[in-house]
């Protein structure tokens, strides 16, 4: 953990917070200079030498996991601790707006988040809530709260006595005052237990196996008999969060794992598997996850799934998945990023389809960031890129006029040799 000033003055941070607790406040930042890299800065308010912030940056810094929270830096300054992370919203501001889709998925990355802590840190979390659980820009829910993480072999009636009054008063196991349940994962099974309650009792039935998960939270992981709580590896195990789209979700994080062999049959069949899906949550749910990099780089999803991704559906006969307000809500976004990656494979593959697409952007966006990168590509020493983004700022003249893509002084060099048509005046035609 830094000891100096540094860290602060490299950022720009909101001072108002949007999010506060009588340990720390939250707050918006990003490097200076670099508006885009956005970070969420945690910020204690307590100036004793070691606070529960200072503690749950050391776990951040020490555990890391693709379903926790990403640790960026820490410091102290002014008697405060500092905690740096990737740009994150607490799961309490989002959770009324998430579909039982997109909360079934971000369960299940707490659960793995969980089951990485039990299974190969031995260690337990002790404080799964709400308020221990974050969500990414693009939708993704890691798990925090990682001040009151302790290993297995060091939990003690005394540190459970001690933490009692900073976790959450529901989710704290009945009769944990005086004994330490057993097995210890028991603490993190009834926590989860109470956050699967409260995150799906309201919610609409409408993802295979919720209604029996559900009542699995509420009838087996809230038992007061520690025992009879099903473990981590058994929870990961329920249909709720094995059903198709779970199971692309899951292929899809875990591409660098898989085999050519398995790449290529799981990419030929993925277009047909996701039209049968509600094209807003293939969009909103894996659009990040259908435009990464290893995807757009794989010769067999260029073939058979990119041409499905990158063509708006337009009309009944199109091949596109995504209809065009979709489209914009979610593809165009994400594109917007691509956009700015240096990679000729990368770009050559936007810009076969750039034609499709380019009417799917705002007029700002393409200024802002559409035309900067075509510009750079028309500059370059690979010729069939600068081609191809010739070709693409053709497409864009129509949409922003000749004077916007190619800039400079214009003038009339050509004439029309048409022959004139003389119309047919009015009183010449039969009333």
């Amino acid at each position: 953990m830094g000891n100096n000033k540094s860290h602060s003055s490299l950022l720009n941070v909101e001072e108002k917070p949007y999010m506060s607790n009588t340990s720390w406040t939250l707050h918006h930042a990003a490097f200076k200079g670099q508006p885009d890299r956005k970070v969420s800065l945690f910020k204690s308010t307590q100036s004793e030498k070691s606070s529960t912030l200072e503690k749950c940056a050391k776990n951040l810094m020490l555990h890391r996991h693709p379903n926790i929270l990403k640790y960026v830096a820490s410091w102290t300054a002014g008697g405060h601790t500092f905690l740096a992370t990737e740009e994150v919203t607490p799961l309490a501001h989002v959770i009324a707006k998430q579909t039982p889709l997109q909360i079934c998925i971000g369960l299940q990355s707490v659960l793995k988040a969980v089951n990485f802590l039990h299974d190969k840190a031995l260690s337990s979390h002790n404080n799964i809530c709400q308020t221990s659980v974050y969500v990414t820009p693009e939708g993704y829910w890691k798990l925090g709260g990682l001040e009151y993480l302790c290993r297995f072999s060091d939990l003690s009636a005394r540190f459970l006595a001690d933490s009692h009054q900073g976790r959450y008063e529901r989710g704290i196991s009945p009769n944990e005052e005086s004994r330490i349940p057993q097995p210890p994962s028991a603490i993190d099974q009834y926590a989860f237990g109470i956050l699967t309650e409260e995150v799906l009792k309201t919610r609409d039935e409408d993802v295979p196996g919720m209604a029996d998960f559900l009542h699995t939270a509420i009838t087996q992981l809230q038992a007061v008999d520690c025992k009879l709580r099903p473990s981590i590896e058994t929870l990961l195990e329920h249909s709720f969060f094995t059903h198709e789209f779970i199971t692309i979700h899951n292929f899809l994080t875990e591409l660098p794992l898989k085999t050519s062999s398995e790449k290529q049959t799981f990419f030929r069949d993925l277009p047909c598997s996701l039209s049968e899906f509600n094209g807003e949550a293939v969009a909103s749910q894996l659009g990040v996850l259908l435009l990464s990099r290893i995807v757009m780089l794989d010769s067999t999803a260029q073939q058979h799934l990119l041409p499905r991704i990158l063509t708006p559906k337009s009309c009944d006969d199109s091949i596109g998945l995504f209809a065009e307000q979709t489209y914009r809500d979610h593809i165009s976004p994400r594109l917007i990023t691509i956009f700015h990656v240096r990679d000729i494979q990368v770009r050559l593959t936007l810009l076969k389809y750039f034609s499709m697409f380019c009417d799917m952007f705002t007029i700002p966006q393409l200024n802002s960031h559409i035309i900067p990168e075509l510009l750079v590509g028309v500059m370059d020493l690979n010729d069939e890129l600068v081609a191809a983004t010739l070709r693409a700022l053709a497409d864009l003249v129509p949409i922003l006029g000749a004077a916007t893509v190619i800039g400079g002084k214009r003038a009339k060099h050509f004439s029309d040799g048409r022959p004139k048509v003389n119309p047919v005046s009015k009183a010449g035609r039969k009333s």
